[in-house]
């Protein structure tokens, strides 16, 4: 039993640490690096699939126009980088554009004659309320003249009866009498006159205002039909623009040109 723990104790005095501490340098060292592989390593992925597509690199992909026509313009140049959305090549677009400018040309003689009727259709509402603001200031004066006519014809009645009284007594001459029954019926006359002309202006008014409304009309039927040929223009020149967007052959996706043999100015597409 002393023999056995006296070989134990040597055994505990030579061992110094040394295999220990190198045992965890070996572990450190290999768990580091298990991390550094499995951060940056890259690893294959399999999955399954019913469909996919398999593409390489530097894969063709084709290059079509939405119309046909003759080519007039082409930036296809073998082994050129492009963009997505850049223009490769242009057909021919002239009958598209000539059409374009003419429309441009009708829309802008069209803004114009809108804006003519318009001002025209603001002069005659305003021509209809000072037209009315006239007839109803000449209707009250003729009133008024009227009612004074008719004031001074009672007076000149008066006056001829009372003259034709006196004439009956042998107070007044027949002349004086007659002078004065005379002037009696002219004032009565120039009274009566006054209330014709006063009957009168309101059907004028009712006429002036029927023929303003039917220019009115007319004016704004004009306007309806500018307004619609303008919008149509509009629409057309819309639509040209489009078609002759669409004769713009674009890069469909950014990346190298390939070989593009018989595209060339002046062939057909």
């Amino acid at each position: 039993m002393a023999n056995s723990f006296h070989r134990v104790s040597q055994s505990l005095g030579r061992d110094s640490g040394m295999g220990s501490t190198v045992a965890l340098l070996i572990a450190a060292m290999i768990v580091t690096a298990w991390l550094a592989w499995a951060f940056n390593s890259r690893i294959t992925r399999y999955e399954v699939s019913d469909s996919a597509r398999v593409e390489v690199d530097r894969a063709a992909y084709p290059v079509q126009a939405s119309a046909s026509g003759r080519l007039v313009a082409s930036a296809l140049v073998l082994g050129a980088e492009v963009q997505t959305g850049e223009i490769l090549a242009e057909l021919d677009s002239n009958p598209e554009r000539l059409s374009l400018q003419e429309e441009r040309t009708r829309l802008a003689a069209l803004q114009p004659q809108l804006g003519a009727l318009q001002s025209q259709l603001a002069s005659e509402e305003r021509g209809q309320t000072d037209e009315r603001r006239l007839l109803s200031f000449s209707v009250e004066g003729a009133r008024a003249r009227y009612q004074e006519a008719e004031a001074q014809a009672a007076l000149a009645e008066q006056q001829a009866a009372r003259a034709a009284r006196l004439q009956s007594e042998g107070i007044l001459a027949t002349a004086d009498a007659e002078r004065a029954k005379a002037e009696a019926r002219s004032k009565r006359a120039a009274a009566e006159n006054l209330k014709i002309a006063i009957s009168r202006l309101e059907p004028e008014l009712r006429v002036r205002e029927q023929d303003r409304d039917v220019r009115q009309k007319q004016i704004l039927a004009d306007i309806a039909k500018l307004e619609a040929d303008i919008a149509t223009s509009s629409a057309a020149i819309q639509r040209l623009r489009y078609e002759i967007d669409r004769r713009r052959i674009r890069a469909s996706i950014s990346g190298r040109l390939g070989e593009c043999a018989s595209l060339h100015p002046g062939s057909e597409v």
